[in-house]
């Protein structure tokens, strides 16, 4: 399994890792107030339904957005949010 420690210094994750991981789509990042920690607020396909999504802290996000790193495990990135209109 990739470590946080990997991805700073320039890994990428494994591919297996990116194939179990949720693709979350119509994506965007906050900041939660008042403790300042990132989050990605999305979406996903679950049994047909689009279910409302909220990641825990994310420590690291791929800089061509294909996927990002949470204290918790790895998610894929599909469209972002608003990128119809860009």
């Amino acid at each position: 399994m990739t470590t946080f420690e990997q991805l700073i210094a320039g890994s990428q994750p494994e591919p297996t890792e990116l194939k179990k991981a949720l693709l979350l789509h119509d994506w965007r990042i906050v900041v939660d107030v008042p403790d300042g920690t990132y989050n990605a607020r999305a979406y996903f396909d679950l049994g047909g339904k689009r279910r409302e999504y909220r990641s825990a802290g994310i420590l690291y996000v791929d800089p061509q957005f294909r996927w990002l790193y949470t204290s918790q495990k790895f998610y894929r990135l599909g469209k972002r949010l608003g990128a119809d209109h860009e």
